[in-house]
């Protein structure tokens, strides 16, 4: 008689044995590090609480049993390592020889100018990391997601993929001549961009529409990359050319407009789409993603300083790490500062003026402020009106303008809760590739948008995405009375189920199946 076969189970695709020590170490080499280069005690205090901001936010990866690598809390801790650690790191190194973070990012001031900032982040990512760690009720985004239009009838997706790759080129050519862009000008520089205005008014630019239109050519590399790697088909094909052809459009558009967050949410969103779909390929996908974003970068930054200009290690680090981009610690201090003496309270009007944004000003001209947030803080904080149309506040410096410190503890918390509902909500469906697809485009924009400028541009920007979307996955879906419905998803668990046996249906090597 033989033993019965032993059932093994598949070891969890989001193991965190090897993440918690990897992050134990580079927490100390970055705290060694910022030990190196601080001046005075202030610093070195200011320094550990930079590295603290980094172990708020990865609190979730080390606590949780099972950790997926591209959960929302993942996307928060590359913010706050990107725009505070990593930037306080540099500040602390570079203030004393560099004429750039002395004069846009600490106004003039010493180091100590950001104490207050780091004060307010510290309890910010304490209370979402307390908030996204929370027990909740669990349930499931089935309506979202469109988790029943699993199936896509390929016909239907080439057609819309052709129409839209055809939309994309004609809406990009009259974008291109109603910009009046000449062979000689410089090729990527910032459109929409006029001084002393605000991000509002390009609503009213015609060229504006023509590149949002033109901009719909993604949808068509989204859509037959999901479907290549569902389906596991060959690149080599007419939907394999497509999806090249379509996702090199789609790459050229925001380098054309010198959009670095465009262009990156691309390569973001298909590792995040690759990592659920082909898990086995995430990590070469994760490091050529990273290339071509750094080369990506690199273009753009060229292409701006133009051919008088020496590109620079400073200039890069400037570019790069010295921006006021996402929840940038200095803007966040100088916001903390103002408030309330220079900036007055808001009392929630940016967090839900994002509704009234598309009434003109002059129906209602009481109407919240939203559009114009950023010039009134460039206004108020820097006294200028420099720097593209104004500054974004970022979440945590916007809850505490708008709320205090009620709105920082309680705001956070409430984000930390919404968005890990979000991945609960997901996770049941990440075997289908209709939610995947949804779920990597809310993730990052929301996410990214949110936290790295403000509430309203999160949703509005998810919102833009994500309805067109939704529209082209009902067009391609197979229809649940058609006989050709049927799902081609993956079958994705993290362990193997077991074998239910009984004793009509018995396993081969068992006695009762040997007896019979």
């Amino acid at each position: 008689m033989s033993a019965p076969v032993a059932l093994t189970t598949r070891r969890s695709i989001h193991p965190n044995d090897l993440l918690r020590p990897a992050f134990i170490l580079f927490i100390i080499f970055l705290t060694c590090g910022i030990a190196f280069s601080v001046e005075t005690t202030m610093e070195a205090v200011m320094g550990a609480m930079a590295s603290f901001c980094a172990v708020l936010a990865v609190m979730p990866m080390l606590v949780k049993r099972k950790y997926c690598a591209f959960e929302p809390a993942t996307v928060v801790l590359s913010v706050v390592l990107f725009s505070v650690t990593a930037k306080i790191w540099m500040i602390f190194a570079f203030d004393n020889t560099s004429s750039h973070i002395q004069k846009r990012l600490l106004l003039g001031n010493d180091t100590s100018v950001l104490f207050d900032g780091l004060v307010v982040m510290v309890i910010a990512l304490g209370a979402f990391s307390l908030g996204y760690l929370i027990r909740t009720p669990n349930f499931r985004l089935k309506h979202l997601l469109m988790a029943d239009s699993h199936s896509w009838h390929n016909g239907r997706l080439i057609a819309i993929s052709l129409l839209l790759c055809l939309f994309g080129l004609v809406f990009f050519a009259l974008f291109v001549q109603s910009i009046g862009f000449r062979i000689g000008d410089q090729l990527s520089a910032k459109r929409f961009v006029e001084e002393g205005t605000g991000s509002g008014n390009r609503m009213f630019d015609m060229s504006y529409y023509y590149y949002r239109l033109a901009a719909f050519v993604k949808f068509a590399f989204y859509l037959l990359f999901v479907d290549l790697l569902a389906r596991r088909r060959s690149w080599i094909s007419l939907q394999g050319m497509l999806m090249i052809g379509s996702g090199l459009l789609s790459a050229m558009i925001p380098l054309f407009l010198n959009n670095r967050a465009g262009f990156a949410l691309l390569i973001l969103d298909a590792i995040v789409i690759l990592y659920f779909l082909r898990p086995k390929l995430v990590i070469p996908a994760c490091v050529l993603g990273g290339l071509v974003i750094f080369a990506g970068f690199f273009v753009l930054l060229a292409a701006r300083k133009g051919d008088d200009q020496t590109l620079t290690v400073e200039a890069i680090v400037e570019e790069t790490l010295g921006g006021r981009d996402l929840m940038d610690i200095t803007k966040t201090a100088h916001i903390v500062q103002a408030v309330p003496e220079r900036l007055e309270y808001r009392y929630g009007e940016t967090l839900w003026g994002w509704l009234a944004a598309p009434i003109p000003r002059s129906v209602w001209p009481g109407k919240p402020m939203w559009s114009e947030r950023g010039t009134y803080l460039m206004h108020a904080v820097y006294g200028d009106m420099l720097g593209y149309g104004g500054v974004p506040p970022g979440l945590v410096a916007e809850l505490y303008w708008n709320l205090g410190w009620y709105g920082v503890i309680i705001g956070m918390f409430v984000m930390g809760v919404a968005i890990h509902l979000l991945f609960k909500g997901f996770n049941a469906y990440r075997d289908r590739q209709t939610a995947v697809l949804i779920y990597a485009i809310i993730l990052n924009r929301l996410v990214l948008f949110s936290f790295g400028n403000d509430l309203g541009t999160g949703i509005v920007k998810t919102t833009l995405d994500l309805l067109p979307l939704m529209v082209f996955i009902f067009i391609v879906a197979k229809r649940k009375g058609s006989p050709l419905y049927g799902g081609y998803g993956l079958e994705y668990r993290d362990e193997i189920p077991p074998i239910e046996t009984s004793a009509t249906t018995a396993a081969p090597n068992t006695p009762s199946a040997q007896a019979t």
